[in-house]
């Protein structure tokens, strides 16, 4: 996430992938500053633009393209969204999404995920052939993203 949001700032792969080294060790280095982990993404992005901002100025290259300010707070704006649920939410929200599966979609993911089958294999333990296999699970997917979003959006975890 960290290396979008700085390579939005620089617009420059390699120039990122050496901000992303020194924000790792300024975060390495002020990791005592962090009291509340659910705070770490804020915490961190923030580091990452302090330096991605820093290496523009230090960049001699004028084909680097500057993010406006407007830009980057409506980035900040997404990404405290995102912040907003932690992954345990997403978790919860996903296994409850789970349980209200129709069963034939239940047993595709129970193949899919928890037994590792894939392809043809997961289209013959469905008894479909593989081009209708894949076409259930792209269905399920969409129906546990549609749920879990829904979940997220009226703030119910579970």
């Amino acid at each position: 996430m960290l290396f979008g949001y700085v390579y939005a700032i620089v617009s420059d792969f390699h120039a990122t992938e050496d901000i992303l080294q020194d924000v790792l060790l300024v975060v390495m280095r002020k990791s005592e500053q962090l009291t509340d982990i659910e705070g770490f993404a804020p915490w961190a992005r923030q580091i990452a633009r302090f330096e991605a901002l820093n290496a523009v100025k230090k960049i001699k290259r004028q084909k680097t393209k500057k993010i406006s300010s407007e830009v980057m707070d409506l980035l900040e704006e997404t990404w405290q969204q995102d912040d907003a649920h932690p992954e345990t939410t997403r978790i919860a929200a996903l296994r409850d999404c789970l349980t209200h599966l129709a069963p034939k979609a239940r047993q595709i993911i129970q193949h899919r995920y928890f037994d590792g089958l894939t392809g043809q294999d997961l289209a013959d333990a469905m008894g479909l052939k593989l081009t209708s296999a894949n076409a259930s699970l792209t269905k399920t997917h969409r129906k546990l993203e549609t749920c879990v979003n829904g979940k997220l959006l009226q703030g119910e975890p579970a």
